[in-house]
């Protein structure tokens, strides 16, 4: 809605006083008229609209949800051993994340907030109207206490220990067997998984497609954990491990995108080229991946529309108008670069449509 309109000879936007002297009726009168509140007859009700209507006034954001008994706020929350793992904001999903919900949220008049604390007590004593919480770990007690706590709450990533909140996510599994579909038709035939140490959706739903990827294709599952260390370092050991054993893998897929940049400094190190040598794959795209050399092929997990589905679905349970929300999958595409083109390779075969009925995206 645009701003209001200014007072007649003066500066300072169309307010409740000068509805109400238009209107002939009290500010209370208006007030209740506007917020819906109060025994009011339904034509002083018209009226006070009308009048309003005709000025120009707008309710500001504050106002609306000061009336409503809400905070105007939405809090963005992560588990704390998540939290305590690494720098958030230096993870591009994680910051695609927190800058598309913030614009969402200002599109819903709301303010998006950062919070933190071992539990949800700590900082729901001024409470936020809803939490977004992001990559919820098993055994995490936060989405527990909210629940008790009456605080509409998303997750995005989907609660792996049953809290039975809506959620919103990319089909991980479909992500992944598109990366393996995709370095098979390159030729490779020993693929190998990297991934972290946390009890998290993402990496139980990789895990058990790669599982089932590896029986399908007959070969033993080559796993390699970077544990709690989500940086480079920790894919760098973790793809020297692999590289080191007896029968090394011709590709990798890496379940964050710095583990997969590690994974190619690792190679070199080692003395296998990329991509002739092996093969990379990072879920999650960032700039990083783009400029190395060579670039990594990476699956782009569209952060930024997780986030606007998030707050979409948090002010619905806002506003009564959806108390809960199905759980909602947002297509992935994975985006080809060099760290997966091989000299002399075959054309890969097109991946079979997603759940929802569309085939992702390959950018050469």
């Amino acid at each position: 809605m645009g701003a209001n309109k200014r007072s007649p000879g003066s500066d300072r936007p169309i307010g409740i006083k000068e509805v109400a002297a238009a209107a002939g009726v009290s500010t209370t009168t208006v007030s209740h008229a506007l917020n819906g509140k109060g025994r009011l007859p339904d034509a002083t009700r018209r009226h006070v609209h009308d009048v309003a209507e005709q000025l120009g006034y707008r309710a500001s954001a504050t106002a609306r949800h000061f009336a409503a008994g809400r905070s105007g706020l939405v809090a963005l929350a992560l588990s704390e051993e998540i939290a305590q793992t690494f720098a958030v904001a230096g993870f591009t999903f994680y910051a695609q994340l927190m800058v598309g919900a913030a614009e969402r949220c200002l599109e819903h008049g709301f303010a998006l907030v950062l919070a933190g604390g071992a539990s949800a007590g700590e900082w729901l004593t001024g409470p936020p109207d809803a939490v977004l919480g992001v990559d919820p770990v098993a055994g995490d007690p936060v989405w527990k206490e909210l629940t008790d706590a009456g605080v509409p709450h998303v997750t995005v990533g989907r609660p792996v220990d049953g809290d039975g909140c809506p959620w919103v996510d990319n089909d991980h599994r479909a992500a992944a067997r598109q990366a393996f579909e995709h370095l098979r038709a390159r030729g490779a035939e020993r693929i190998a998984v990297i991934g972290t140490g946390l009890t998290t959706s993402v990496e139980a739903d990789i895990r058990a497609e790669y599982e089932v990827w590896c029986a399908a294709e007959g070969h033993a599952p080559l796993h390699a954990s970077a544990g709690r260390d989500l940086s480079a370092s920790g894919g760098f050991d973790a793809m020297r491990g692999l590289l080191r054993g007896a029968a090394p893998p011709d590709a990798v897929y890496a379940t964050v995108d710095r583990l997969a940049l590690g994974a190619a400094l690792a190679a070199s190190a080692q003395g296998f080229a990329v991509p002739d040598g092996v093969m990379i794959v990072a879920c999650g795209d960032c700039e990083a991946a783009e400029w190395t050399h060579p670039s990594l092929t990476a699956v782009d997990l569209a952060a930024e529309e997780i986030a606007e589905h998030g707050i979409d679905m948090l002010v619905g349970m806002i506003n009564g108008s959806a108390p809960q929300p199905a759980p909602r999958l947002v297509p992935t595409r994975l985006v080809e670069r060099e760290s997966t083109r091989r000299a002399g390779r075959r054309e890969p075969v097109p991946p079979p449509p997603g759940p929802q009925g569309r085939r992702p995206t390959r950018v050469s």
